[in-house]
């Protein structure tokens, strides 16, 4: 009955088992599973610790700052470079290049996500100790949200560094300057083709 409850807290390591066993085994685990499952309905799931819940919320919130900075710094550095470039020598908005900016930093996002989700494993903190059943209780996913939701805010956050990057620093010019000279550049080819036109009368 030990492994029939560990079978019912991890699913997928669950499948794993029964596909070894031969089929009267299957149908003995199957019914110890069914009885278990009925018993466990009758019994009031335990509630948590607030302690644990506090856990839950930390170890929830901490990948999401990770998350949330990668998110934010990508997509400003990448709409800004598209906003200098691409968008002024094809007439596009700002917005467009946020849009652009906002599928680089997606993609970067979920090409980090794995170091960064190892990186928050091999800091150390203690788990959280709760079962399947308590993680699906109502009041210990609102801690999982509020440490999620914290998370991300505080990466967000940080990740808006490039914002004060000084102006002098900056390793490409400013949309301001990329219309003037493209406008510049412009007029110097209306000039010239006006000049080519003269020179042909």
């Amino acid at each position: 009955m030990a492994m029939i409850e560990e079978m019912h807290e991890d699913p997928e390591t669950a499948r794993t088992l029964v596909s070894e066993f031969t089929p009267g085994t299957r149908q003995e685990i199957i019914r110890l599973w069914g009885k278990k499952k009925k018993q466990m309905k009758k019994e009031e799931i335990p509630p948590p610790k607030l302690k644990q819940k506090w856990r839950l919320a930390l170890l929830s919130g901490i990948p999401m700052v990770g998350f949330g900075f990668m998110d934010n710094a990508v997509m400003i550095v990448a709409g800004d470079y598209i906003d200098t470039t691409l968008c002024v020598g094809l007439g596009l908005t700002t917005l467009f290049a946020a849009g652009l900016g906002n599928i680089v930093s997606d993609v970067a996002g979920v090409a980090t996500a794995a170091p960064i989700e190892a990186a928050t494993r091999n800091m150390g903190f203690r788990g959280h100790g709760m079962t399947a059943r308590q993680l699906r209780l109502p009041t210990v996913l609102i801690y999982k949200y509020i440490g999620t939701g914290v998370g991300v805010t505080i990466g967000c956050i940080l990740g808006m560094f490039p914002l004060l990057w000084p102006a002098e620093w900056r390793l490409w010019r400013s949309r301001a300057e990329a219309e003037e000279s493209f406008h510049s550049n412009h007029e110097h080819y209306q000039d010239a083709e006006e000049m080519w036109q003269n020179a042909q009368h």
